[in-house]
């Protein structure tokens, strides 16, 4: 048989087995994580000011913060300032756990263009610099750490190549082991997401090769807040890796922005509670369960931490 077929399949007998979920119960589920990106200017924010974040994380039912990096470039959100805000006032937090973002490049993509010896280089630094934050991180936070999240974002164009999924093997296979070490028993998470470069099912079969090959746990991005031109279809994108791996090693994320383009620049707004559920929904019918993270809670907070006095974060402001 087909491997296609035969996931599809084993997607339609699992959505058989448990009927009792109806789409309106699946699509009205609450997210249990949250994405946060901490910028540099949220160190300001006072006691006051962050009220209002902690009762929109309350009313959302959220139980896990996955902080999308502890360094951006040379700014360490850790160390001095940084540390301060993280730290006592987000991370010592006892309600909540926490996926640690490690070290983001903000070259990573241009890195990409690299030839696959220089590319095998520049994984190697990369992982280095993640696991220097992990130490930094660990003494301080204990049982918080729910988890790890590396910040390179994996997608459907840049590694089609068997040679290039070979490097990217090695390069999270030796994260994951140097983590684990660290932190017994934690996972270790990392984005993908698809621009509609590959066909559904080879971006499927991709992920999973990477993922019996590194241990890692998936987080799919459904890209319905991003503008593309042709948009893929992303009900068939989810579909094949709802088919294709285990339950238990992906996880979706829904995204609760819209990107808006004026003058060739973007910015990220948030999106309506509808528009959101609308969004849900779809997951729900295209994998028969609703993605169990959000991005972000920037866009949940509005102006709180995005641009203050406005509702959209711009593309060009990086980590201020």
């Amino acid at each position: 048989m087909d491997k296609r077929i035969a996931g599809y399949a084993a997607l339609l007998l699992s959505l058989l087995a448990h009927p009792a979920q109806s789409a309106l119960e699946c699509s009205s589920q609450p997210a249990p994580m949250v994405f946060y990106q901490p910028l540099l200017r949220h160190q300001g924010l006072s006691e006051e000011m962050l009220e209002p974040i902690k009762a929109k994380l309350q009313a959302r039912q959220v139980k896990t913060i996955i902080l999308q990096w502890s360094r951006y470039g040379a700014y360490s959100l850790w160390d001095s300032g940084g540390y301060d805000w993280l730290q006592r006032r987000l991370c010592g937090n006892r309600k909540y756990q926490f996926i640690f973002g490690l070290y983001a490049d903000p070259q990573f993509f241009e890195q990409l263009k690299l030839s696959d010896a220089e590319l095998k280089d520049y994984l190697h630094t990369l992982a280095q610099a993640n696991l220097a934050e992990a130490a930094k991180i660990t003494p301080h936070m204990g049982e918080q750490v729910k988890g790890w999240y590396l910040s390179e974002e994996i997608d459907d164009l840049n590694w089609q190549s068997l040679p290039r999924q070979q490097l990217l093997a090695e390069h999270l296979r030796e994260q994951v082991l140097a983590l684990r070490k660290l932190t017994p028993g934690k996972p270790v998470y990392v984005s993908t997401f698809f621009g509609g470069h590959s066909p559904p099912r080879v971006y499927a079969e991709m992920l999973q090769r990477l993922q019996q090959q590194s241990g890692v746990i998936w987080l799919v991005q459904d890209g319905q807040g991003v503008r593309r031109d042709p948009r893929p279809d992303t009900a068939a994108y989810l579909q094949a890796v709802a088919a294709t791996l285990p339950a238990e090693r992906w996880q979706g994320v829904l995204e609760v922005f819209t990107e808006r383009v004026k003058d060739g620049q973007s910015s990220f707004c948030p999106v309506s509670r509808p528009t959101e559920a609308r969004r849900q929904q779809l997951w729900c019918a295209a994998t028969g369960r609703a993605a169990q993270a959000v991005f972000s809670l920037n866009q949940l907070a509005g102006e709180q931490l995005l641009d203050p006095g406005q509702q959209c974060r711009s593309q060009n402001q990086r980590i201020r």
